[in-house]
């Protein structure tokens, strides 16, 4: 949960890795679906005012399950997020 007192934010989610595809929802609406890096999700225009409710959804292909001789041997990074999730809030001026 995201509480925002006025709608004057710019607000911009960077999620550090997210091995393999993230969706973000905000306020149960589907905000942007990111297949690889970088997972940066601008949600300027979703914020409103009160409590906001965040969701990252992340899920991974078929890619890995499907193994032929050679990529049996690959190293396959861990499944998830698997570094820093920040939310950067930048207030702006109001314009007339």
């Amino acid at each position: 949960e995201l509480e925002i007192k006025d709608t004057f934010y710019r607000a911009d989610l960077k999620i550090e890795n997210a091995n393999e595809i993230a969706t973000v929802y905000l306020n149960q609406k589907k905000i942007a679906t990111r297949i690889s890096y970088p997972y940066d999700f601008d949600l300027t225009d979703h914020l409103s005012v009160g409590t906001n409710h965040l969701k990252i959804e992340v899920v991974n292909s078929l890619g890995r399950y499907m193994k032929d001789f050679l990529s049996q041997y690959l190293n396959f990074e861990p499944l998830g997020l698997s570094g820093e999730v920040n939310l950067e809030l930048t207030h702006i001026k109001k314009t007339n």
